[in-house]
């Protein structure tokens, strides 16, 4: 079974999916993507798969808290040393899991340096604020407000209820600061899962993966320079899943495990396919099919 991302969209919504794999006898995956550009320079690693890491959450009945920082840091992609931007530090950014009812609260901090200039189009790369991508709560407020604009040094006590929120469903956050959108998503601020935890146990005993598609190009050891063309189209030279060039992927022969996938690239369309597997489609952005 193959699916493009169009007709992934199609089902979904937004890029964010829940899938079932079942094994025909394989016992790893070499996990890599087809696409239309060149591929990166360092396809042999074997690094294992690594689920993104987790946001540290504290819960108080059905009110939750938990801390998200912007910051610019120093990580590893594919061998080189790359200056990103970060939720916590993380790339890709951790998974905030939570439950249909909760009420999430978000203590937002940008820390990104004040002198990081301005892009081509004259706007503030330093100011930002957060989108919950998918979540179905009010757009005004401190809740998914995206004409906030989180400066320099401030902080920001965003919160969300999930009351008319479904479980089951899988949607991520990024900034959404006009002008400055895909840019800061470009440099790091993407891919950060929201897990809504399932309301029925019909799949619990499945084991799980979460994959965050993403791409880049890297220059001088800093993801390449944005131009206005790259308005139209932006395709990196060097593709991940959770931050991981090329990662293996063990799965037992016979074994059924669940995916849960998102499309954090700034463009790039995938065509995910697996030979010899069975992929079955059980959820989208929204909640769990019937």
């Amino acid at each position: 079974m193959s699916i493009n991302r169009r007709e992934f969209l199609a089902l979904m919504g937004i890029g964010t999916s829940a899938l079932f794999l079942q094994s025909c006898g394989i016992d790893t995956i070499d996990e890599g993507s087809s696409n239309d550009s060149t591929p990166s320079d360092n396809l042999s690693s074997q690094t294992l798969f690594e689920n993104p890491s987790e946001a540290v959450i504290n819960r108080n009945g059905n009110i939750v808290e938990t801390d998200i920082v912007v910051q610019s840091k120093n990580v590893k992609i594919n061998g080189y040393d790359v200056d990103m931007l970060t939720y916590n530090g993380n790339y890709p950014a951790p998974v905030i899991r939570v439950k249909s009812g909760d009420i999430v609260r978000v203590n937002f901090t940008n820390n990104i340096p004040s002198n990081i200039g301005t892009n081509v189009l004259g706007k503030d790369m330093s100011v930002t604020n957060l989108h919950t991508h998918g979540w179905h709560v009010s757009p005004t407020g401190n809740a998914d407000n995206v004409m906030l604009e989180i400066n320099s040094g401030e902080t920001f006590n965003y919160e969300y209820d999930l009351s008319k929120q479904w479980g089951g469903m899988m949607g991520f956050y990024h900034p959404h600061k006009h002008g400055t959108v895909a840019e800061q998503f470009w440099r790091g601020l993407s891919g950060g899962g929201l897990i809504v935890e399932d309301e029925v146990t019909t799949l619990n005993d499945f084991e799980e993966k979460v994959m965050v598609l993403s791409d880049i190009s890297i220059a001088n050891g800093k993801p390449t320079e944005w131009t206005r063309m790259d308005y139209m189209r932006k395709l990196g030279d060097i593709v991940m899943v959770n931050g991981q060039v090329n990662p293996v992927l063990e799965i037992r022969p016979g074994q059924v495990q669940r995916w849960r996938i998102v499309n954090a690239s700034v463009w790039r369309f995938y065509r995910l396919s697996l030979e010899n597997h069975k992929i079955y489609l059980v959820g989208t952005d929204s909640n769990l099919l019937d």
